[in-house]
């Protein structure tokens, strides 16, 4: 009977300490417990991909414009289109050419006879004035031209060029751009051009290089006056 409370005793300090030996790491080899809270993962979008700058560099558009002061004076480059009221220098020439307006009559600018293709025609001109900047005579018969005036770009008559007088270093003389047009074209018309070609100096034409065939393109400048009726 003695024996029972020693063994009782014993039984008791084991309890104890199996008691303060819990919070320690599980033995080697055992197996953690699991967390029985499921885990939920963040869905990750893909990112949209970064747009690609192009690596051509941007094409540039040439344009040819007409030099000038904004005084209505162009000198005239490229397509050597102008307007009815510029003025502009010639290529070649040695010559400034400012034109006025357009007109038609009975007779070419008033008191200057030409030749007519038709007596039931009019005259229809462009006028203006040249002024001779070089240092040579321009002679008013010797050049070698070539005039076609157009309405709404799409009724041609052949024309010419006149000018009045001969034209010595620094002076002035009037020009006309004309052809014989039947009075109904001059009653309807809406747009009108004159299209003017020249050879350097008035240099007469070289008709070998056209397989003589006489063209506007066969010139060496050619110059387009715009104007709307």
């Amino acid at each position: 009977m003695k024996k029972a409370p020693v063994f009782l005793l014993s039984a008791a300090m084991m309890l104890s300490l199996a008691a303060c030996g819990g919070g320690e790491a599980p033995a080697e080899g055992s197996t953690p417990p699991v967390d029985s809270t499921p885990q939920v993962q963040e869905s990750v979008q893909p990112s949209e991909e970064p747009v690609q700058e192009s690596q051509q560099p941007a094409q540039e558009t040439e344009t040819t414009q007409a030099e000038g002061d904004g005084s209505g004076e162009t000198t005239a480059q490229g397509g050597n289109t102008a307007a009815v009221g510029d003025t502009v220098t010639l290529e070649g020439v040695d010559l400034e050419l400012a034109v006025g307006e357009f007109q038609s009559g009975d007779k070419l600018g008033g008191d200057i006879s030409v030749s007519s293709h038709s007596d039931t025609n009019k005259y229809f001109w462009l006028g203006g004035t040249v002024t001779n900047v070089g240092t040579e005579t321009i002679d008013t018969f010797i050049n070698d031209t070539m005039v076609t005036i157009v309405f709404d770009d799409t009724y041609h008559y052949e024309g010419s060029f006149l000018m009045r007088d001969d034209v010595g270093p620094f002076a002035v003389s009037e020009v006309y751009f004309w052809a014989d047009v039947p009075p109904a074209m001059l009653e309807q018309y809406k747009t009108v051009k004159v299209v003017f070609g020249y050879n350097d100096g008035f240099g007469d034409y070289d008709w070998e290089k056209t397989d003589y065939e006489k063209v506007m393109e066969g010139y060496d400048h050619q110059y387009t006056f715009t104007n709307n009726g």
